[in-house]
């Protein structure tokens, strides 16, 4: 996704009247795209959506998940997304180990 689809993306969703949540992934950090750089780019637009993040669950430098909510009552369980997601793969992790 590239920043003007950001900027299309939210144009067209502030005309939502109901909650939304979003969450943008990213794989890989290519072509000199670091996290800290993609998250700002993401953060500057949704913000002027009404969006706030509310979980950013990364790993090793590669994966980045972004939750962003507007208007979802119950987001407040969002905040503890990373630290279960990183609960979860040290378990995967170990059982891996273990059956090698």
């Amino acid at each position: 996704m590239y920043p003007e689809d950001l900027n299309l993306m939210v144009q067209e969703i502030k005309k939502i009247q109901t909650p939304v949540m979003i969450q943008l992934s990213t794989y890989s950090a290519q072509d000199g795209n670091s996290q800290t750089d993609v998250e700002q780019c993401i953060l500057d637009r949704l913000d002027r959506g009404g969006f706030e993040r509310f979980a950013n669950v990364a790993v090793n430098g590669n994966m980045m998940s972004l939750v962003f909510a507007r208007g979802v009552p119950w987001v407040d369980k969002l905040t503890s997304l990373n630290e279960r997601f990183q609960n979860w793969l040290n378990i995967a992790r170990l059982r891996s180990a273990t059956s090698a």
